[in-house]
């Protein structure tokens, strides 16, 4: 458990928000740190590890015109 996932989570309970993630060079440590803070479930929805282009594209919704045009690994 980092400081920074023990702070997200009490920030999130506080506002009384979720999240969730989408992960793909990092291969689901984000979604790991998190749920390493006691009472994540409250708050923490779900992840996914999307390190295939066709798990981008059918699960998340990414276009194939962005991933061709800008990469995988990008702002878009």
């Amino acid at each position: 458990m980092t400081i920074q996932a023990k702070n997200l989570v009490e920030l999130l309970k506080a506002s009384g928000k979720t999240c969730a993630t989408a992960e793909s060079c990092t291969g689901g440590m984000i979604g790991g740190l998190i749920t390493a803070v006691p009472g994540s479930s409250d708050v923490y929805l779900g992840g996914v590890v999307s390190y295939a282009n066709s798990v981008k594209e059918n699960v998340l919704g990414v276009s194939n015109n962005t991933l061709e045009s800008f990469g995988a690994v990008s702002g878009e």
